[in-house]
């Protein structure tokens, strides 16, 4: 039906409010209401809600859809200005034309009228004469063809009433991005952008306020009335600072239009009506009730109110009340429970109401009173098996407990305040809200070290002081903040002996191990056995089983896992005797990834299966997430290479979407899972590093998450530079270097400084390489951190040693691999060997060179003996011995190619090919030679001084004894070989000791050019993925799919291929694809 249309009918049948339109998104609440006027049994509709839900615009807009199935029409009455029940009756005869003196009574002659019409009668505004109600059943009695809508904030309690409560408008969903052609169809943005175009015609959804549009009829609540008001408002503003306004909605949402009554022009007036209609009892209860944040649960209503209820007042009942006229709204939880809330504009009304009663004060110090309460009954839970309820408890009432505490600090109620923070740090931290909790810690001690240590221990006490330094120095490590968490574990183990607090002294000395290790780990371990001492002394087995954890964690780091494995298995014996489930979880995890190291796969995936199944029994999110990041490498070794997807969807199905903090966990197990496999250097978990990473990136680039973004792109920076891709990888770093230096996070910062070092280093900048690598160094001095240290100065040495200054070079390496000792990482021990094994082999040491290589093979990972073998071969080559030095660089070669480290491969092509040259095999030297140059010239790195000499001496004598042409001609086809052809060529010539060239292998694979994709090393590898199978004609949607990824994150995918290629249509995109040999 045409707007014209429907206002034609209105107003011969409502009269004044004709002018009303047809309300929007109200189609099937329109629908549902009429097919319950259709039954028979239907005589009195009660269309129930807020003030401002919309109620008699749905009552007209029912009315007009039915009015052709009576008789005798529809009569509209408004009881808006009556507000004595007495008045009700001759209100609806006014409106029936009952008008003039006669001698039969009004009701009954009311009655008479009705008895034979077929009539409906649409009694608008009910709430306030709801003691009228009664005369209702008469009517009915006497008149059985009629039939009654009526709209009211509360249901008239009658027998055979039907209520229909309406409820706000559908709101929009802000997750993902939010497109304006689809954001139009929402209810509540559709109202508001209309009401807004009838105040300012030029007003427009588009992509740039689209996002705030949506949030502003979020905070509105879908309220009608709260979105028809703040429409008016973008007359004078921007949505943006409209939005920004909304923290005081009712001081906005005023200035309605002049033809509505007076109780609906402004919000307030609108929400004064119905707080007038209370009693005192529920006037007092809805106050009270204001003071929760978010709902709360029956219990708490009960318990606060009674601070202040009248002793006779049936709580119950006035809740049931504030229910029934819609003031209050009963929702059940995710566990079921059911909770009183309020919509937020009436919350905000509410709590306007509570600062000016004269008791508000007692009503604020009941809720703190009862939220701290709660936090100390939940303390003793997370050591037992009902934790996961008590997380999902904690969280539903966090806004409660944030308003607690802060009403507790603004009256300086320091030993609550202590109490209530010293409970709640454990599930900020298993929860993700370190950050909130470090802040809330750091601003009550910030504010108590103005008071005199005595004072405060006079005050508060010395052991809930260093509980509260103790729980402040989990926040901090838990964000990295080490230096900050040092002392506050050392203020903390000075109160703890103060009181004698052995308990407390044990698990703070426990603490302190794992920040000192990083930079004395003699003090280190000194905590730790001090610690584990006092846990035995003392029968604190919860202490002893953390101490013994921290041990195996720190011989796990340094690549003792038997060590680390007998540790853990203690630690792990006492968490079962305790049945503290929670640790027992995390044990398990820990003695997995031992044994995953210990190469023992099948009995690693058995406990972190079992770790993950205790971990989703409790609950516990990150918990789940730090399961699977290792079970789903150990599955990569079992040989399932797509189960680390299968885990991350089987993550996301058990862990909803909307929970607090669930995006950045998942972004955080793609990251850390992707870290871990860049880790092994492998080919297979390089490939999968990269997916994950690049996956975990573009959802912490939608979430905005800065932190994590530089720590993503510095691993993909990592990745990079593995395989030789320095434009990509200096790129990368330097984002990662920007975002972290803005964070001011130090430890993030040295890294890309390091990282952007080595960069430098292999393009052959290295004055610059020297000093990004000094800058990091730098850093780590400044923060104490010996744990890295040995790294920096041995690449420093390094550096040196390509600058010719041995000398320099000698020094760094001496004193990095004291340090490196010190520490007692193998892995750094050997990468320091390696290093100084090379000074060696320039200073022509050679049988030094020969033990340190030796030294170094014996403790070496992947890479690192990767680095080893070659350099035991360019040992050789300097010694004139070419036969002892192939089977090295063959292996070498072979391993740089596995992990697709495209530097090294240059590297050992060279080496090779001065194997060859030494042995006169000129024709598959220069092959190589060529193929080196190759991919030098395409990562932009000239081959490195310390190697220069050997290099150029045998290619000049190479070249000197064959004629310049078929040089040339040598040369050029070596350039269209791949290093793998390189090798497989050299190896099948030395096999038959010859150096003939088969001809098929010279037709197939060196005179015709491989079909591989063009460079597009500017692509990620998953921009590759998403980019081929666009170029199949997939959409968003199914290329979702096929990769176990989000649409949005496909979307996103595709804006950063768009930038970097230079198109913007996904056709433009599909023939770049084709184009560059990607389909």
């Amino acid at each position: 039906m045409s707007t014209e249309k429907y206002q034609a009918i209105m107003k011969d049948t409502f009269g004044p409010l004709s002018h009303l339109s047809p309300p929007i998104g109200r189609e099937r609440e329109i629908n549902d209401a009429t097919t319950l006027l259709h039954r028979s049994d239907v005589r009195l509709l009660t269309l129930t809600g807020p003030g401002g839900v919309g109620k008699t615009r749905l009552a007209l807009q029912v009315a007009e859809k039915v009015s052709h199935e009576f008789t005798h029409g529809v009569r509209y009455v408004s009881l808006a200005a009556v507000f004595n029940p007495e008045m009700v009756i001759p209100t609806i005869a006014q409106a029936l034309d009952l008008v003039g003196i006669e001698e039969t009574p009004l009701f009954e002659r009311v009655k008479i009228y009705l008895r034979e019409r077929s009539l409906l009668l649409v009694l608008d505004n009910f709430e306030q004469v709801v003691d009228a109600a009664l005369l209702l059943i008469d009517l009915f009695t006497s008149c059985p063809q009629i039939k009654m809508l009526v709209t009211s904030r509360e249901r008239l309690h009658l027998r055979n009433e039907y209520a229909f409560e309406l409820l706000p408008l559908t709101l929009p969903n802000l997750d993902g991005e939010l497109q304006p052609d689809e954001l139009a169809h929402n209810a509540a943005v559709e109202l508001f952008v209309q009401s807004a175009r009838a105040s300012n015609p030029n007003f427009a959804l588009t992509p740039s306020n689209a996002r705030t549009v949506a949030e502003i009829c979020i905070r509105l609540d879908g309220l009608p009335l709260a979105l028809e008001l703040a429409a008016v408002r973008t007359k004078l503003l921007s949505p943006q600072l409209l939005l920004q306004r909304m923290n005081h909605r009712l001081q906005i949402l005023v200035t309605g239009a002049r033809d509505l009554p007076k109780r609906q022009q402004t919000l307030r007036e609108t929400l004064d009506w119905s707080y007038d209609l209370l009693t005192p009892q529920e006037q007092r209860l809805f106050r009270n009730l204001s003071v929760f944040i978010g709902g709360c649960t029956l219990a708490a209503a009960e318990v606060v109110s009674q601070a202040t209820q009248q002793v006779d007042d049936d709580i119950l009942t006035l809740i049931g009340s504030l229910v029934d006229k819609n003031l209050l709204r009963v929702v059940s939880s995710k566990n079921g429970e059911e909770r009183l809330q309020m919509l937020e504009t009436i919350h905000e009304y509410g709590q306007d109401c509570l600062l000016q009663a004269t008791d508000a004060e007692t009503v604020y110090a009941a809720h703190a009173s009862y939220y701290l309460a709660l936090a100390l009954q939940a303390q003793p839970e997370f050591f037992r098996a009902e934790l996961g309820t008590w997380l999902d408890r904690l969280e539903q009432e966090h806004d409660n407990m944030r308003a607690a505490l802060q009403w507790l600090l603004e009256n300086e109620r320091w030993s609550e305040v202590l109490q209530m923070e010293s409970a709640l740090w454990r599930f900020w931290l298993i929860r993700d809200h370190q950050e909130e909790g470090d802040h809330w810690l750091e601003r009550t001690l910030t504010t108590l070290r103005q008071i005199s240590t005595d004072e405060q221990e006079r005050q508060i006490g010395s052991p809930l002081l260093a509980s509260a330094y103790y729980a402040a120095g989990v926040m901090a490590d838990s964000r990295g903040l080490y230096q900050r968490s040092m002392e506050r574990w050392e203020e903390s183990l000075r109160l703890y002996r103060a009181s004698a607090d052995f308990s407390g002294i044990a698990s703070t000395l426990n603490k302190l191990g794992t920040v000192y290790i990083r930079q004395d780990p003699s003090q280190a371990h000194a905590y730790y056995e001090e610690g584990l001492a006092i846990a035995r002394q003392h029968g604190d087995a919860y202490s002893e089983a953390a101490a013994l954890a921290s041990m195996a964690d720190d011989a796990f780091s340094v690549a003792h896992f038997e060590q680390a494995k007998q540790l853990c298995e203690e630690s792990l014996a006492i968490s079962r005797r305790l049945q503290d489930i929670r640790s027992i979880a995390y044990r398990l995890s820990d003695l997995g990834q031992i044994m995953a190291n210990l190469g023992n796969y099948t009995r690693a995936h058995a406990l972190l299966t079992e770790s993950l199944n205790i971990h989703r029994e409790i609950k516990d999110r990150l918990g789940i997430a730090f399961a699977l990041i290792p079970l789903g490498m150990v599955t990569l070794y079992l040989g399932d290479e797509a189960i680390p997807h299968t885990l991350l969807e089987d993550y996301l199905t058990s862990t909803p979407q909307d929970e607090i903090g669930n995006r950045n966990q998942v972004a955080q197990y793609l990251g850390s899972l992707g870290e871990i496999a860049l880790h092994q250097k492998k080919e297979k978990e390089q490939f999968a590093a990269r997916a994950l990473l690049e996956e975990s990136l573009a959802i912490f680039r939608q979430l905005g998450n800065e932190e994590e973004m530089a720590s993503k792109l510095f691993a993909l920076g990592t990745i990079e530079f593995g395989e030789g891709k320095f434009f990509q990888a200096y790129t990368l770093l330097s984002e990662s270097l920007t975002i972290s230096q803005k964070h001011a996070n130090r430890m993030m910062t040295s890294a890309s400084y390091y990282m952007l070092g080595q960069v430098e280093a292999h393009k052959g900048n290295f004055s610059v390489a020297y000093n990004y690598i000094e800058q990091s160094l730098h850093i780590l001095r400044e923060i104490g951190d010996r744990w890295l240290i040995s790294s920096r100065i041995i690449q420093l040495g390094l550096v040196a040693m390509n600058q010719g200054n041995n000398a320099h070079a000698q020094e760094l390496c001496d004193e990095g691999i004291k340090i490196a000792r010190e520490i007692g990482d193998r892995r750094q021990i050997a990468d320091a060997l390696n290093v100084l094994a090379v000074l060696y082999i320039s200073k022509k040491e050679y049988m030094r060179a020969e033990e340190v290589l030796a030294e170094c093979r014996a403790l070496s990972d992947y890479q690192t003996t990767c680095y080893c073998v070659a350099d035991q071969g360019m040992l050789a080559l300097r010694q004139g011995q070419a036969e002892q030095a192939r089977p090295f660089i063959e292996q070498a070669l072979s391993m740089a190619l596995h992990t697709r480290n495209h530097w090294y491969v240059a590297s050992c092509l060279e080496r090779l090919a001065i194997v060859m040259a030494m042995q006169d095999n000129i024709p598959q030297a220069i092959y190589a030679w060529a193929a080196a140059e190759t991919i030098r010239k395409t990562i932009l790195a000239p081959v490195p001084p310390i190697e220069y000499d050997i290099y150029e001496q045998t290619m000049s004598k190479a070249k000197a004894s064959i004629d310049e042409r078929q040089f040339q001609m040598l040369w050029l086809e070596g350039q269209q070989m791949t290093p793998a052809q390189v090798l497989s060529l050299e190896k099948q010539s030395h096999e038959s000791a010859t150096t003939a060239i088969p001809p098929a292998v010279t037709q197939a694979t060196m005179t015709t050019p491989p079909s591989e994709p063009l460079f597009t090393d500017e692509l990620t590898g998953r921009e590759l993925e998403v980019l081929r199978y666009l170029a199949r004609g997939l959409t968003s949607v199914k290329i979702a799919d096929e990769l176990c990824i989000s649409p949005r994150t496909v979307q996103a995918h595709l804006r950063s291929i768009y930038s970097k290629i230079g198109v913007a249509t996904r056709s433009a995109a599909t023939r770049y694809a084709i184009e560059h040999r990607l389909t």
